[in-house]
C-alpha cells in the first residue's frame, strides 16, 4: 500500500482474511480520506478479535460489500471533542476537527502534546482589561465512559500599561506597569 504512487483504483475482492487487529483496514481507509483519493473497493469477509463501534461503522460505510466479524465482540467507543472557550471545535494541523473516538474506559490523547497532527495551543484574544493564557482543560479525558466535550480553560491577568504625562509634547513623567483601571497620582513637576 505504501509503495503505490499515483494510485487511482484499488480493488480487493472476495477476501477471507483474519487479522490480529484493524491496522490494514485503517491504512486502506486512510487512502480514501483525502480529496484526491483513489477508489478503494473491498469485498468479502474480514475477521478480527475485537473492533471499536465507531471503527466498524466507518468501515461498513466505506465498503458496503465487506463483512467484518469481531470474534470477541464490539467495543463501545465514545466521542471526545476538544473545543475552545467559545465552544468552537479546535482544529488539527491538517484542518480537521479535534474529535477522538475512544474505546470504553480508554483515554483520549492530549491533542497539544501528541506528535502526530497536533493542534496549536488554544488562544483567547485579550481584551482592553485582561490578557489570557491557556491553563489546560476543564475536565479529565481518562476512563472515558460517555461522549464528552473538553473545553480549553484560561488564566486571566489584568493587563498593565505605560502611562506618560506630557506637556507640550514633551514627556515629563512616565509610570510603567500600571494595572488597567488604576490611575497613578501625578507626583512630578508642574508643567511650565
Amino acid at each position: 500500500i505504501n509503495q503505490a504512487t499515483d494510485l487511482q483504483t484499488l480493488r480487493v475482492t472476495n477476501v477471507d482474511w483474519t487479522f490480529d487487529n484493524t491496522t490494514v483496514l485503517e491504512r486502506l481507509y486512510n487512502l480514501i480520506k483525502t480529496p484526491d483519493s483513489p477508489e478503494v473497493m473491498l469485498t468479502g469477509k474480514i475477521h478480527v478479535p475485537t473492533i471499536g463501534q465507531h471503527d466498524l461503522d466507518k468501515y461498513q460505510e466505506a465498503w458496503k460489500d465487506l463483512t467484518i466479524t469481531p470474534r470477541d465482540g464490539i467495543i463501545p467507543q465514545y466521542k471526545v471533542t476538544f473545543v475552545n472557550y467559545d465552544g468552537a471545535t479546535l482544529l488539527r494541523a491538517d484542518g480537521t476537527p479535534e474529535i477522538q473516538y475512544i474505546d470504553q474506559y480508554g483515554s483520549a490523547v492530549n491533542p497539544i502534546t501528541r506528535e502526530d497532527n497536533p493542534i496549536a495551543t488554544p488562544t483567547k484574544e485579550s481584551t482592553v482589561q485582561y490578557s489570557y493564557t491557556f491553563a489546560g482543560w476543564d475536565k479529565a479525558f481518562t476512563n472515558v465512559q460517555d461522549n464528552i466535550i473538553v473545553t480549553a480553560t484560561y488564566n486571566e491577568e489584568v493587563r498593565k500599561y505605560t502611562i506618560q504625562y506630557k506637556s507640550m509634547g514633551n514627556s515629563i513623567k512616565t509610570y510603567e506597569n500600571v494595572p488597567y483601571g488604576t490611575k497613578p497620582s501625578y507626583d512630578g513637576e508642574d508643567p511650565t
